[in-house]
């Protein structure tokens, strides 16, 4: 197949609250179905100028649990099952930007990776076959320098991976959805930083999460010139505390929290578990805790 347009597809991927806006693939492989044997082989899998945003409301969080619990039955049922092979030798995304529109909080937010290209390889349901490897390159809304190396390895005991992820020197001003619907106030300079390794195995997750925060200044008098006294104060002693915090060699506000444990539920997917950590560390414990620790330093 050459040069097919994903936007063909919008009501199917609609159905998955995904929005697609542009986007082709290219595939090739093979296919067969037979009583003792089923195979699907695809040898090289490209798409190229994609742009998708999936969308997530109050209404979807429940839907988003049982597709996830599906699908993780359906993965635990093909994992290593000798009559049934599934395999990608190579998937290439180029040229793409993907985000995800948050509508269940005020204000609503969208956080995207623009200009990400992905190399994945040697992706199977066969233990045999060996790790799947998968290196991606892109910006972090549109300025912060992300990377990222993991590896999959199908097993029927759960989910499977390590990974490494870095994302440097995003610019702050575009977060503030973010800061606004997680930490109630907002920035007009500074740098985000994110680091994090995890590694799950035998429902089991170690690593740890590292958010940096860099030359942070939440109170500008010109920006915040329209906004209530009682808020200015609020943002001018946030700005305070991050100040306080700061690193003073470097300017840095920084965090780490070292994670250890078991997985909470056994019908928890790879991805699941990957944004439950990202969501719990960062977005709500680390944002908040700007507010919680004002609210005690102002008493």
């Amino acid at each position: 197949m050459e040069k097919v347009p994903l936007d063909y597809f919008r009501p199917v991927f609609a159905r998955a609250n995904l929005s697609i806006r542009k986007g082709e693939f290219f595939a090739s492989g093979r296919a067969e179905y037979a009583p003792k044997v089923n195979t699907a082989h695809v040898k090289d899998l490209t798409i190229k100028n994609l742009e998708i945003d999936y969308i997530h409301t109050t209404g979807t969080a429940a839907v988003e649990k049982k597709r996830a619990i599906k699908v993780k039955k359906a993965a635990g049922r093909v994992s290593n099952e000798p009559s049934i092979l599934l395999r990608l030798d190579q998937l290439n995304l180029t040229g793409s930007t993907i985000g995800m529109i948050n509508k269940s909080v005020s204000p609503p937010y969208r956080v995207f990776l623009a200009d990400t290209d992905v190399h994945l390889t040697n992706l199977s349901n066969q233990f045999a076959e060996g790790p799947a490897e998968v290196r991606l390159r892109g910006k972090f809304m549109g300025s912060g320098d992300t990377t990222a190396l993991a590896h999959f390895r199908p097993e029927k005991k759960g989910p499977d991976f390590d990974i490494d992820l870095k994302i440097r020197d995003t610019k702050l001003v575009s977060m503030n959805d973010l800061l606004r619907a997680y930490g109630n106030f907002d920035v007009s300079a500074g740098f985000f930083s994110f680091y994090t390794e995890l590694h799950v195995k035998n429902n089991a997750i170690s690593g740890y999460i590292k958010p940096l925060f860099r030359e942070m200044k939440v109170y500008d008098k010109r920006k915040d010139k329209e906004k209530s006294v009682f808020h200015k104060m609020y943002e001018m002693l946030v700005g305070g505390l991050a100040k306080l915090l700061e690193n003073r060699s470097r300017g840095e506000v920084a965090t780490k929290a070292d994670i250890a444990g078991p997985v909470e539920s056994p019908e928890t997917s790879t991805l699941q578990i990957i944004g439950q950590l990202i969501k719990n560390a960062f977005f709500k414990a680390i944002l908040p805790g700007f507010e919680q620790e004002v609210t005690r330093l102002s008493r």
